[in-house]
Order: C-alpha cells, then structure tokens, then sequence
C-alpha cells in the first residue's frame, strides 16, 4: 500500500471551496488501505503528492512550475478547459504545470478528452463522486429560502438570478461562505441553482453536484454536456432556467423530496473507492512507485514560496544582500538570477536552512536574535525582511538589529500582513477570530500590524519608508456591512478601500 499527500492548495480562503472534494479523496485512498495525509501548500517528502485546490492561480502566484520542478506530483484537474473560454488561455503557467505532471487525474469527461487531444499522456478519469464522508447535514423540513445560487459571480449567472428575484422568489446568492456556515444555506433552501459562467462552455459543475446530491438537495441546472445523474437533478436550458425554479420552489415539498431521493442515489451509483481502485490499477504499480517523493523534496509553505512581487523594491545595485528568514532560500535564489549579488541567508528552522544552502551563498541556521550580532554592522546593500517581524515576541528589537547591518545608502525591505484586511473586520464583526495555518492570522504570528502601527514601528528603528506598496488578494470582495463600518470609524483623510483590501504591506525603508 502507498502513502499519499493531499498538497492542498492555497492563496486566499477560497481554497475552503475543496474541502469537501479533499475529504472525500483522502477517506477513499484510506478504504483503499493506503494511508493519505492533506497539508496545505506542502509538498511531502516519502509520498505521492497529489495537488488539488486553487492549482491553476496558485502557477502563478505561488510560481508552482517553478517551485516542484524536478519533483512528481499528480494534479487534480478541476478547471473547464477550452481554447476560447475559460480560464486555461489567460494562465499559460498552469498549463506548463500540467505538463510536467507526473499523472493527471481528471474530473470532466470534456477535459480528459482535451487534456489527450494536445498530446498529453497518464491523463486518468476521476469523476467527483460518492463517498460517506460527503454526507454532512439533511435539508429542512421548512425551508425560508426559494433557490440559493453558489458560485462565483458572471454576467449570466448574475441575471438570472436578477431574474428570479424580480419574479417574487426568496433567491439568495453566496460567496466565500464555507463549511458548515455554507450548508446551513443549503437547508434552509428549497432548490440550488447550478448555472455555468460561459455561454458556450457547458462543462457540467460536478465537483459542487456531487456534494448537494450526497445530502439529499434538489438541484435545478443548467443542460450541460454529460448527465450522470439521470433524472436526479432537473435539467433545463438557460431560458428555462428561471421557469423551472418558480415551478419546482412553489411545489409541494414531497415533489421536491422526490427528486433530491433519485438524485442521492444516482450519485451513490458513481463510487469513489472504485474510481480510485479503478485508477490506481490502470496507472499500474511500478508507476504509482516511481510517483513517491524524495524526502528532501519537502516543501512546506512557510519556507518554500518565492515572493518575485518584493523584489522589485530591492535596488538593481545591491551586491550584499542578507535575508533574514530566508525559508528555502527560493526569494534569494530569484534575486541572484536577476542580478549579479551575494546573498547570505537567515533561517531558523534545519530543513529549510539545508535547502536555503543549495541555492544561496551562504545559509546559517539560527535564531536571528543570536545570528545577527555576530555579523559586521554596515555590511550589507539590502536586507530583507519578509513575513518575519508577526512572528517574533520583540519586532522592534529585531528590526533594530536588522538596520544596524545596513551600509550608508542601503534599503530595507519589509513584508507584512495587515490586520485591518476586510477579511479579519468581517470575522470581529460575527464574533470570529480563527487562526489558520496561513495568512493573516496564521498560528505562527504573535505580533499584528496595521499601517499606522508599522510605520510608527519603523520610525523606532531609526528608519523612515522610502517607497510602500501592497499586495493583494485575487478573488473576493468585502461586505457592504464592513466596508460601512470602516468609513464611520476611519480618521478623516484616510483611504479605507486601501486600507480593507491590502493584504500585506510591502515598505522600503532607509536609515535617517
């Protein structure tokens, strides 16, 4: 039996989108008798790594090709691809992930074919599908909710649901709602809406039926171009759409039951444990062996991303550069490829370090409390301090430290999350405040910043901000109820939609 890894992947809390996908994946692997673990943005050493989540922004944000090159991995396919439509044209780095997959396993019978026809081998059919796991809640028995849509926001799906509204039906429509916040939605509605985002692009959306039609919901989609699930889920063109939701949401509740009953045993027919078995012995066991990483092929998020977006604040002269939680080196290595530097790097933790000595001049493995007094002061062009100083008891003290390395004229760049992001208002608004393993409330920060807080920080160290910048999230938008919020309690003078929506600050700072 093998070992599986879960590489979920993430950039932004839309990676919770494949939660259910994943748990479904990781509990058949284990009926299977392999084990299977799901670690976010990590790549694990001694497994079969398998990639799934938010793969195709995470090529390029998260530069992925670039990241596992040398390494195999099977990538989940879950995007609808297509020459014209979609998203494939406007993401060429995906597609260069998928060709240096090892294996792929895909969801769509439209996309296994097209992923053949362009020429590309050990493409493998993974229908989302049934496993016990999926079973999560049971609808109500008294639904206050017509028709609830879930998806992302396009221009058709936005009027039909306008549509819908002005026909006098209860439509609600959400967006970055998960778990079981998402599914007590689902209970309370009497049908969800599935509508595709193209007008020529008909790809059934099977990795979110399959979960509605495990826990018993009536569904009312869009035609598309496959149907597994037979009379299960009440299917009409996109003319129709709107007629058919008045139809089925002013039924009596045992027509709607009726359906939702053959649409949980259709998808109780398509099981996963046989899909996967069926798959794993097609790609045969010398090449699911072949698929087990090497244990230093490792790579955990919080030390193995390359940030190319920081460096353009690092001045093209710099020769000496120290990076000062250097993670894997990968920020560094980028750097020594766009310009003629030494750079010496900083990491705390053994195996990063050890790789971080692969690809810079020189790596030390140390606390940089202890590290950074043993190096001359004045030594280096640039320091870099990304995504370090939530994570240290005593910033101002390190940041102290840092700027005494800087020689006359250097710059210091920082990198650092923003707690005042709409997404951290909005859970203090419903009494939340969730650590997660990334982000801005990840469980390793101890300190928070907002803008004002950093600069006063910075000015403590000696230093004054040369240049700022921010970076942002892709996907998402803050709730009117946040952004009213902000503007009744923000000074005068101050930009509140820059203030919720940058995700990190990004500072150049020079000694005064």
């Amino acid at each position: 039996m093998a070992h599986f890894n879960i590489y979920h992947v993430k950039i932004n809390d839309f990676h919770r989108l494949y939660e259910d996908l994943i748990r479904s994946i990781a509990g058949a692997l284990t009926d299977l008798g392999h084990t299977c673990t799901v670690r976010l943005n990590s790549f694990s050493g001694g497994a079969i790594n398998i990639l799934l989540g938010s793969t195709i922004f995470a090529s390029r944000y998260h530069r992925l090709p670039d990241q596992l090159a040398g390494r195999r991995y099977i990538v989940y396919q879950l995007e609808q691809l297509d020459d014209r439509h979609g998203l494939l044209s406007e993401w060429p780095e995906y597609w260069q992930l998928l060709q240096n997959a090892a294996a792929i396993w895909d969801y769509s019978p439209a996309s296994t074919e097209y992923l053949r026809g362009r020429g590309l081998q050990n493409v493998y059919a993974v229908p989302p599908s049934f496993h016990r796991s999926l079973e999560s809640f049971r609808p109500r028995q008294d639904p206050d909710i017509d028709v609830l849509f879930i998806g992302s926001p396009h221009e058709r799906r936005q009027r039909l649901i306008a549509t819908l509204q002005a026909r006098g039906l209860n439509t609600v429509d959400i967006r970055a709602v998960f778990g079981e916040q998402r599914n007590r939605f689902i209970s309370r509605s009497k049908l969800v809406l599935n509508v595709h985002a193209w007008d020529d692009l008909a790809v059934l959306e099977t990795v979110r039926l399959s979960f509605l039609l495990a826990n018993r919901v009536c569904v009312v989609s869009e035609e598309s171009d496959h149907n597994p699930y037979g009379d299960g889920v009440v299917y009409g063109s996109y003319g129709d759409l709107a007629e058919l939701c008045a139809v089925y949401a002013r039924q009596d509740r045992e027509v709607r039951e009726a359906v939702a009953e053959r649409g949980y045993l259709a998808i109780r027919r398509i099981d996963l444990v046989t899909i996967l078995r069926d798959a794993i012995r097609e790609m045969g066991a010398p090449a699911l062996g072949s698929l087990v990483a090497r244990e230093d092929d490792e790579i955990d998020p919080h030390h193995a991303r390359a940030r190319p977006d920081l460096l353009t604040l690092v001045p093209p002269s710099a020769r000496r550069v120290l990076d000062i939680g250097c993670g894997a080196g990968h920020t560094g290595a980028g750097l020594k490829q766009r310009q003629a530097c030494h750079v010496t790097g900083i990491e705390i933790l053994a195996a990063p370090a050890m790789r971080a000595a692969r690809r810079l001049d020189l790596a030390i493995c140390g606390d940089a409390f202890a590290v950074l007094p043993s190096l001359g002061d004045q030594g280096y062009d640039c320091v870099l301090m990304l995504d370090v100083l939530a994570t240290v008891a005593e910033p101002a003290a390190l940041l102290r430290l840092a700027a005494a390395k800087l020689a006359p004229g250097g710059v210091l760049v920082l990198c650092v999350a923003n707690v005042a992001h709409w997404s951290v208002i909005q859970g203090l608004l419903q009494g939340r405040w969730d650590y997660a393993d990334d982000g801005v409330l990840d469980r390793a920060h101890l300190r928070f910043f907002t803008f004002q807080s950093l600069q006063a920080l910075v000015q403590e160290a000696g230093l004054q901000v040369s240049a700022a910048a921010t970076t942002r999230l892709n996907g998402g938008a803050p709730p009117g109820v946040v952004v009213e919020a902000a503007r009744q309690s923000c000074p005068p003078g101050q930009d509140v939609d820059a203030q919720l929506h940058s995700y990190q600050f990004v500072l150049a700072c020079r000694k005064v």
